[in-house]
C-alpha cells in the first residue's frame, strides 16, 4: 500500500475518511553527543536522515501500536502531554507542567487530575489544538470499544481504576476523575503513543472503528515535530517538518526523516556498511564490535543499564515448586560468568527487576555461589546422585527444559545455555534446550507454560510497577505476566499498597520489602541488566536514545546535522 500526503486543506477531511530497554563513560571519547554543546555555532537547521527499523510499523494512532518501532515513530508525529528522558524524568509537552500533589494537578485523594495546556497550540493543518481535543481523546482511550489502549483505565466499573470521564474547564484546562487512584497514569500518558488525536477528524467515528480506519496507516492531521509525507507498506515511511509544531519555528531542526523497514539485523548492518542508513537502535549485540569499526559512524550505549535478562522457573512443575531445587540452581550458576560473555560495558549485575527506575537497589546482593551447598540441599531434599550423573527421587529424574528465543540476534544466549548446562550438570541436573522464534516464544511458550526454565529480556518502563509479574492474580490465564505462577500473599499485599499511592518514598519502601521476598523465594533468577546499543552517523548531533518509552526518538526535535 502506498499513501502520500494530500495537498488539500483540512476542510476536505470534515467528511471523515471511510471507516504496544548522554553517552556511557566508556564511549564519551567517540560519541558526538558529548561534544554537541561545545560546537561554536550551535544547532543547525535542515537536512534529512534515514533510520533503520527491523520489520514494519503497526497502527500509527496513539494507544494502538504494539511494537517498540511504532512507539518511536509515534514520537515523531504526535506531541504528548509530557514525555520521559533517558533518566525517566518527565518533561512537559503539550501540558504546561506535570500534574502532581505538590502543584495541585493531582487531588489529595489522587482521584482527580487537572491538566493545563500551553496556549495557542495547533494541529499540523494550522487549526487550534485545545482542551476539547484532549478531553475527547482521553474519553475515547477509556472507551472499552476503542481496543488496545496501552493500559489506560477504562470507563467501566469492572476496571480496577474506572475512568469516570474527562471534562473541559476552559479552552486550555482539562480535568478527569477516577474511581480509584492509579499511580501508573503518569507513565501511561507519557510520550507520543499517548498524545491526543484531533476531535475534528475522529469526533463522528465510532470508537470501535477508529483503529480500523485508514488514519491508522496514514494519520493526516498530527501534532508532533513531523507530519507524514509518504508511507509505503513493507518498505518505508517518510515524515517532514510540521510548520505548526509547538516548539517551532526553530524546531525540529531536521527537514525530513525516512524510516526504512528492513527484514533483519544483518540487513540493517549491511545498510550501515553501505551508508544507506544514518541511525539504528537496539542493535544486535553480536554486531556491536563490527559497528564500532564503521567509518563515519559512532556507537552509543544507553546511559546506564536498565531492563533485565532473567530466568524464570515454572512453579507448576512439582520439581521447581520445591524451593530447595530453585536454590540449588541459583547457587551453582554464577551471573558474573554470564556477564563476562557479553561485550565490555554492556551489562551490570542486578538483584531486582527495576534497573533504571527509582525503585532499583544496586546495593543488593544475591545468588551466592556455592555448588557444594547446592549439592547438600538436593541431598537433604531426597535427590540422590545416580551413576548416570543425574539426580533421582523415586521414579523422577531431575531433568528440566530450558526455553529461550531470538538466538540469531542474541547469540550470547547460546553461550549462556552452555554455561548453565555445564554448571547444573556438576550438581546432577540435566538440561535440554528449546530455542524458539520470538513470536512463538512470547505468544505460545510463555503463556501456555511449555517450559521449565525460560530466559528472556524485559524492557524497562518509566514506572517500576511489577505487580503484573509477581502478583497471584496476574497469571497468564488472567491476562498477566506471572508466567512462573508464583504466589505470595505478603508480596500481593505489598504490591497493592505501592499501587495505591503516587508517593515515591512509600513506594520505594514497599519495593524494598518485595525485593527481599523475591530473593528469598527465587521464583526468578536475574542474570544482568543491560545497556542497549545504537549506531548513528557521526554528523548527527543530540542523538541520545532512551531505554524506556519512545526509545530512539524521545528527543527527535533536537536532532540536527553538522
Amino acid at each position: 500500500m502506498v499513501t502520500e500526503a494530500p495537498h488539500a486543506p483540512r476542510a476536505t477531511f470534515l467528511t471523515l475518511l471511510s471507516c504496544l530497554l548522554l553517552c556511557s563513560a566508556l564511549l564519551l571519547s567517540s560519541c558526538d553527543l558529548g561534544n554537541a554543546t561545545a560546537r561554536p555555532h550551535g544547532p543547525q537547521r535542515g537536512g534529512s536522515i534515514t533510520t533503520a527499523i527491523e520489520g514494519d510499523v503497526e497502527s500509527l494512532l496513539p494507544f494502538q501500536p504494539f511494537g517498540g518501532e511504532t512507539l518511536s515513530v509515534d514520537q515523531a508525529i504526535w506531541t504528548p502531554l509530557w514525555y520521559g528522558d533517558p533518566t525517566s524524568t518527565m518533561h512537559p509537552g503539550l501540558a504546561q507542567e506535570i500534574p502532581s500533589l505538590q502543584n495541585g494537578g493531582i487531588s489529595a485523594d489522587e482521584k482527580t487530575w487537572t491538566i493545563r495546556l500551553r496556549p495557542h497550540l495547533k494541529w499540523s493543518d494550522g487549526l487550534p489544538l485545545t482542551a476539547d481535543d484532549v478531553a475527547f481523546s482521553l474519553n475515547i482511550y477509556a472507551d472499552p470499544h476503542f481496543g488496545r489502549n496501552g493500559g489506560f483505565p477504562l470507563h467501566d466499573p469492572a476496571d480496577p481504576i474506572d475512568f469516570l470521564g474527562a471534562t473541559i474547564l476552559d479552552p486550555i484546562t482539562v480535568r478527569f476523575t477516577l474511581a480509584h487512584p492509579d499511580h501508573l497514569l503518569l507513565a501511561i500518558l507519557a510520550d507520543g503513543v499517548a498524545g491526543p488525536i484531533p476531535q475534528e477528524i475522529f469526533g463522528a467515528v465510532p470508537p470501535g472503528d477508529i483503529a480500523k480506519s485508514h488514519q491508522g496507516f496514514f494519520p493526516t492531521v498530527v501534532s508532533g515535530p513531523f507530519e507524514l509525507k509518504e508511507h509505503i507498506q513493507g518498505d518505508h515511511l517518510t515524515v517532514v517538518r510540521n510548520p505548526y509544531y509547538y516548539q517551532g519555528p526553530a524546531k525540529p531542526y531536521l527537514d525530513q526523516i525516512t524510516f526504512r523497514f528492513l527484514s533483519s539485523q544483518e540487513a540493517i548492518f549491511s545498510a550501515l556498511q553501505a551508508g544507506r542508513v544514518d541511525t539504528t537502535y537496539d542493535l544486535s549485540l553480536a554486531s556491536l564490535d563490527r559497528a564500532r569499526e564503521l567509518t563515519g559512524y559512532s556507537t552509543y550505549l544507553d546511559q546506564f543499564p536498565s531492563g533485565y535478562e532473567v530466568l524464570i522457573f515454572n512453579l507448576t512443575n512439582p520439581m521447581l515448586k520445591d524451593l530447595a531445587v530453585r536454590q540449588a540452581l541459583t547457587l551453582s550458576l554464577d551471573p558474573r560468568r554470564v556477564m563476562a560473555l557479553l561485550p565490555p560495558g554492556i551489562a551490570a549485575p542486578t538483584c531486582d527487576d527495576q534497573a533504571g527506575t527509582f525503585a532499583h537497589e544496586p546495593q543488593l546482593t544475591c545468588y551466592p555461589q556455592d555448588p557444594l551447598r547446592a549439592g547438600i540441599l538436593l541431598d537433604q531434599d531426597g535427590w540422590r546422585l545416580g551413576p548416570d550423573g543425574i539426580r533421582h527421587k523415586g521414579s523422577q529424574s531431575l531433568a528440566l527444559r530450558y526455553a529461550t528465543f531470538n538466538t540469531n540476534n542474541n547469540p550470547y544466549r547460546l553461550q549462556i545455555e552452555a554455561l548453565a548446562q555445564a554448571a547444573w550438570a556438576r550438581i546432577g541436573v540435566k538440561i535440554t534446550f528449546q530455542n524458539y522464534a520470538t513470536h512463538e516464544f512470547v505468544l505460545s511458550v510463555l503463556p501456555h507454560g511449555t517450559f521449565d526454565i525460560a530466559e528472556f529480556y524485559h524492557w524497562p518502563s518509566y514506572d517500576p510497577d511489577d505487580g503484573w509479574f509477581f502478583m497471584c492474580n496476574q497469571t497468564p490465564d488472567k491476562g498477566g505476566g506471572n508466567d512462573m505462577h508464583y504466589c505470595n500473599s505478603v508480596v500481593d499485599l505489598t504490591e497493592t499498597s505501592q499501587q495505591s499511592t503516587t508517593d515515591i518514598d512509600v513506594r520505594r519502601a514497599a519495593y524494598h520489602t518485595i525485593h527481599a521476598i523475591i530473593l528469598a523465594d527465587v521464583p526468578v533468577m536475574y542474570l544482568y541488566s543491560l545497556r542497549q546499543a545504537a549506531v548513528y552517523r557521526s554528523t548527527l548531533h543530540n542523538y541520545s536514545p532512551s531505554a524506556a518509552g519512545a526509545d530512539e526518538l524521545w528527543n527527535v526535535w533536537d536532532w540536527y546535522l553538522a
